[in-house]
């Protein structure tokens, strides 16, 4: 089940990132300022919740936008080899 992110959560998430870099979930996690704040989600939340700040942010697109950019570059590369 869902549970939104308090804005103290996505203020920890953030810290823990400028601290420790991306990727660095579990040390976050480990972290005594962010422990507590955090105890309720898993790695995967925080991965999952830095991307997402990253999308909003035009850093990173969604997967789903991702993919079908990529669709339409095959297509367009078939085309242009049927053309030849």
């Amino acid at each position: 089940q869902k549970v939104r992110w308090t804005p103290a959560e996505d203020e920890a998430l953030r810290k823990g990132v400028a601290k420790y870099g991306i990727g660095k979930w579990k040390l976050i996690k480990q972290d005594e300022l962010f422990k507590s704040t955090l105890e309720n989600r898993t790695n995967v939340d925080l991965k999952d919740k830095w991307r997402n700040i990253l999308v909003a942010q035009g850093e990173k697109e969604k997967p789903s936008v991702r993919r079908k950019k990529l669709q339409l570059l095959r297509q367009e590369q078939q085309q242009q080899q049927q053309q030849q």
